[in-house]
C-alpha cells in the first residue's frame, strides 16, 4: 500500500482537484460491479434507494437503519455522471462505505417527478434542484438527522477523494472544520 502522506498530497496537494486527482489503484484493490439499471437513460447502483417521494419519509428511513440521507443529482448526458457510476461506484471499499452508511436517493436536475420537500411542499424534481442551488451535476448533498444539509460534493472525483469525502461525513468531520482540515487532522500533513 502506497504511503498514506505521499497519497493526500496527490490526491489534494494543491487545492481539492475534484476531476484532477490521480487514480490510486492500489488503495482499491477489488471492483465492485454495478447492476445497470437506467431509469429514464441514467446509470443506476443496485445499492441505491427507491425514493418515497416525500424527503420526509426518506430521511424516517433513513434515520430508521442508522445512516445518512444522501439526495445524489445526475442529469441526462452527463459525462461526470457515467464517471461516477464506471469508475468511482466499481469500488468494493467506496460502494461498501456506501451501502453501510448512507441512504442514496438518485434524483434528476432537471426531471419532472413531483416530491414533497422537507417543509411539506409539493415540487418537482428540477424546482427541488433550484431550490436547492444544484446547478451542475453530479452533486451529491448529504443531510443530517433533521433534514440539514450537512456536506456537499460538488462534482465527480476520483475514488481516493470520494472515500475521503464519505469518510469525512460519517466522522461527522463537518463539525470541525472543513474537509481539509480534517484530512490533515485524520492523516497528518
Amino acid at each position: 500500500m502506497p504511503n498514506r502522506r505521499k497519497f493526500l498530497t496527490q490526491a489534494f496537494g494543491a487545492g481539492l482537484g475534484l476531476a484532477g486527482v490521480p487514480l490510486v489503484s492500489a488503495l482499491f484493490p477489488v471492483a465492485a460491479f454495478a447492476n445497470y439499471k437506467a431509469p429514464k437513460g441514467f446509470h443506476h447502483q443496485d445499492w441505491f434507494m427507491s425514493p418515497s417521494f416525500d424527503f420526509r419519509k426518506d430521511l424516517e428511513a433513513a434515520n430508521k437503519s442508522g445512516k445518512t440521507l444522501v439526495l445524489l443529482w445526475e442529469q441526462l448526458g452527463c459525462t461526470y455522471c457515467k464517471q461516477m457510476h464506471e469508475v468511482a461506484f466499481q469500488y468494493d471499499e467506496i460502494v461498501n462505505l456506501a451501502k453501510a452508511n448512507f441512504h442514496v436517493i438518485q434524483m434528476d436536475m432537471r426531471g419532472d417527478r413531483e416530491f414533497m420537500d422537507f417543509s411539506g411542499k409539493k415540487k418537482t424534481e428540477g424546482k427541488v434542484a433550484k431550490a436547492n442551488r444544484v446547478t451542475f451535476t453530479p452533486t451529491t448533498q448529504f443531510f443530517d438527522k433533521t433534514g440539514k444539509e450537512v456536506y456537499r460534493m460538488p462534482g465527480y472525483a476520483n475514488p481516493p477523494v470520494f472515500k475521503a469525502v464519505y469518510e469525512y461525513v460519517i466522522d461527522k468531520g463537518y463539525k470541525d472544520g472543513g474537509l481539509k482540515d480534517w484530512i490533515k487532522k485524520k492523516y497528518g500533513e
